[in-house]
This record gives C-alpha cells, structure tokens and sequence, in this order.
C-alpha cells in the first residue's frame, strides 16, 4: 500500500504507474504496452522500486524511453529523436556511424560470496551475461561481441573462472580486444544480503569512470531491480562522460522478456553458449529447461527457435518461433535481441524485406558480432536467392567465428549452387581438416556424402 501511495503521483493524468512486481505478474495477460520508466527513490521505501508504466488504449503509443519524474530516475533520460534517426536510416539503407562511440567488453563477475549454489549456477558468469544483454541496446557504446571476448580467452589461454578480479589479466584481455571502456563486477554477501558492485574503467586513459554497489535481501530481485539499476546508472554516465545525451537510449525492454530467476538465467547461458559452439541439441536442452522454470522467458524462447533454425530443423524452429511471437511486443528498441525476433517475424509473416531491414541492422550496430551477418546472409541466401551476397555476409561471419560449423555448411550450400557441388565438398573438407575435435564434423560428414563426395 505504501509503495502504491508513493507511484500514484508519478503517473499521467488518468494514466497508471505500476512497480516491478505487478509488471512481472501482468505480462502477456493484458494487451496494453508495458514500458520500464526507471528507477524511483520513493519516500519511507528503503529500497529503489522499479517503476513501469502502462499505456492504456487511449494513450500515445510509447517510444522507447521515457523520461521520468524523479531527479534520481534521470538515468532513464532518452533521446527519442535518436530513435528516430535510427528508423530512418534503416528506411535509406544507409551505414549507421556513431562518431567518437567507445569500445566496451563485459567480463565475468567475480562471486565472492562462497554460496555453493552461486558457485553451481556460475553467478558471475549469469551477472554479466544479464548486463551484456542490456548493452546490446545501448547506442552510444559499441558492445564488444561476448563471442569474441570468449575466443581471445581461449588464444591467451587464459581461465575465464580465475581471470574475474584479476585487474592484470582483465586489462591484459581488454588491450587484446581494443577495448577502450572495461567494465567489471563482484557480488558478496554481507550478512542475509547480497551486494553487487560494478566498476567501469576508461583503460585507454587509465582512469576510473565510475563505480557502484547495490544492496539486496531477496535473491530474486538480483537479475531485476538490482542488475536494472546498475545497468541504467552505467549507461548514465557513460552518456554524461562521452557527452552522448542527446543520443542515447537505453534497453528498457528486455525486462519484460528476461527472468528474475537465477536458476532459469543459469541454464539459459549454458544453453546458449553450447549453440553458439554449435553443439546444438545440449544446447537447446539447457534452454527448454529454463523456460520449463519460467514460461515467460522470452530471450530463451527467441533462442530456441534460433537455434533449431540454424540447425535445419525448421519443424522445431516453426513450433518455437510461433511461442516466441507472443513476445513480439515486448521486443521494443534495436538491440540484438529485439532484431532477430522482429527479423524472423517478419520473414515467417512472409515480409522479407522488412527481415532484412532488422538483420542489415545488426550487422551495422554490431560489426563484431557474427549473428547479423549469418542471419542476413540467410536472408539473401534463402529468401532472396542472392548466393553471392550470400557468402559475402557468410565469410564476414566466419571472420569473427571460424570454428562455428553452421556458417561453413551455409557456405558450402551457396557454393554448391554457384560452382557445383565439388566446390561445396572441397569447403566441407577443408573445415574436417582444420578442426577434427568440433561438434559439427559428423554432421559436416553427412554434407560431404550429400553432395556426392568421399573423405
């Protein structure tokens, strides 16, 4: 009661404000949008209570980004303008080019806790997933692919559980990748409470950006209110620091889409890092898991289908992405995340140039991450029988991920259409060569005899 009596206020006139809790419970029963507003510091609350809005038949459709009505909730200031622009260029195909945007890599957050569950679940690992998901809809940083982050790892042979806190080896990996902005994390346990507390470097100029900490009882609010507040008072003043403002949005809507519960995030990331591996079935296992703990796990469900498309089980992937367009509505803005889902809608809507719109975005907002470029690459491939333009994108993805079988069976189908099928068997075999430990080489097997062709 008090809590509602403190977010009366902040709703429009004949409009509603609701906390965090009630947007969860409400989510995809009521029809009318509902839009994360920020953080509010309420009187005689102890806590920052989320605050959402929801915008009744009425109203103005919402924007991404709202500005709230607390000095404190000014971490959600936007620039509708920039979103704007955005559609725009998309709409003239044109190169999105953020001058002066810094580079960005999230590592693993250290647990500090010494809880056997966290140890078990890798709560640092799901910290910063859940705080990279954020990122990638954030337009003023360039979000260094998670992907790429995990390949430098492996070459520098460096212990992704052990590098977390080790200040040398996180600046060491963040000259690798050329990253002029590093953000690091830990959570502890200070009595029944947890505490998280992030630090932001600017390591080209070797300075300290900013750092906070979040105090917590409930394990639960970890991934909502607490990951929330410290997401959106980052982006803050990474905007404030760069003098990004006026062209700044925030990722409002993957709240609506994610989970509170760290068990269901635990699974997810091991599920996704498997498919992205390319061993696609465990994958795919730790994934459907998650959504069993939490059937509004919409990032998963996106995930899933995905999964099963670039696996070539299209039956599956049809089943899937009819349960992850429930969630259409809350993938609000251009991150990532919201693309592919708006980009596969569209396509099996049978609207392929407004897939191709969302997947030539991708590309452009996140040159170093290989989703955009195998999801365009599809595009043209499948949708448009354009196999030149096809392994253009293809090649640009295996830049950035060589080991990935999935891109090199799609290179060898467009090949086999443009040179023949020894064309498709000779790329087959090289892969087999290059990599004879990876989870695609009986599949890349299957390919080669396929196409006619003998190892």
């Amino acid at each position: 009661v008090n809590i509602a009596a403190r977010i009366q206020p902040l709703a429009d006139p004949d409009g509603i404000c609701i906390s965090e809790d009630v947007a969860r419970q409400i989510r995809n029963k009521i029809d009318s949008p509902v839009i994360p507003v920020g953080q509010g510091d309420l009187k005689n609350i102890s806590m920052a209570v989320a605050i959402y809005k929801l915008y009744l038949p009425w109203q103005k459709t919402p924007r991404a980004g709202a500005r709230f009505l607390t000095k404190k909730s000014l971490v959600m200031v936007l620039a509708v303008l920039s979103i704007a622009v955005l559609i725009w260029i998309v709409n003239k195909r044109t190169q999105i080019n953020v001058p002066g945007r810094p580079t960005i890599v999230i590592l693993p957050f250290k647990d500090m806790t010494g809880d056997s569950h966290f140890a078990q679940i890798g709560i640092g690992k799901i910290l910063s997933d859940a705080m990279t998901q954020k990122f990638y809809d954030f337009a003023s940083v360039q979000l260094i692919s998670p992907l790429r982050v995990s390949r430098i790892i492996r070459e520098l042979k460096l212990d992704e559980g052990g590098m977390a806190g080790n200040s040398d080896l996180e600046q060491t990996l963040a000259n690798k990748l050329n990253a002029q902005l590093l953000l690091t994390g830990k959570i502890s346990q200070l009595g029944k409470s947890y505490v998280v507390t992030v630090e932001l470097n600017d390591i080209k100029n070797d300075r300290l950006i900013y750092t906070q900490s979040v105090r917590e009882d409930k394990e639960e609010r970890i991934l909502g209110a607490v990951i929330d507040s410290l997401t959106m008072a980052f982006q803050l003043r990474i905007a404030q620091t760069f003098g990004f403002e006026k062209d700044n949005q925030t990722s409002a809507y993957l709240g609506l889409v994610s989970t509170t519960s760290l068990d269901a995030y635990a699974h997810f990331v091991r599920g996704h890092e498997l498919t992205l591996n390319g061993i696609f079935h465990p994958g795919i296992e730790e994934m459907i898991r998650a959504v069993e703990i939490d059937s509004n796990f919409g990032l998963a469900v996106s995930n899933i289908a995905c999964s099963y498309s670039f696996n070539k089980e299209d039956s599956l992937s049809e089943i899937w992405a009819e349960k992850s367009a429930k969630f259409e509505s809350h993938f609000k803005g251009t991150g990532k995340e919201a693309l592919i889902v708006r980009g596969n809608i569209a396509w099996s809507k049978g609207n392929l140039d407004e897939a191709g719109k969302c997947y030539r975005l991708i590309t452009q907002l996140f040159p170093d991450d290989r989703s955009g470029y195998h999801y365009l690459g599809t595009f043209y491939a499948y949708g448009k029988k354009n196999h030149d333009e096809a392994l253009r994108c293809y090649r640009q993805s295996l830049e950035l991920l060589p080991e990935y079988y999935p891109l090199t069976r799609d290179i060898a189908y467009s090949e086999s259409v443009l040179r023949g099928n020894s064309a498709a068997v000779d790329i087959l075999k090289d892969f087999i060569q290059k990599y004879p430990e990876n989870a695609g080489i009986e599949n890349a097997r299957a390919e080669i005899a396929k196409y006619g062709g003998h190892l």
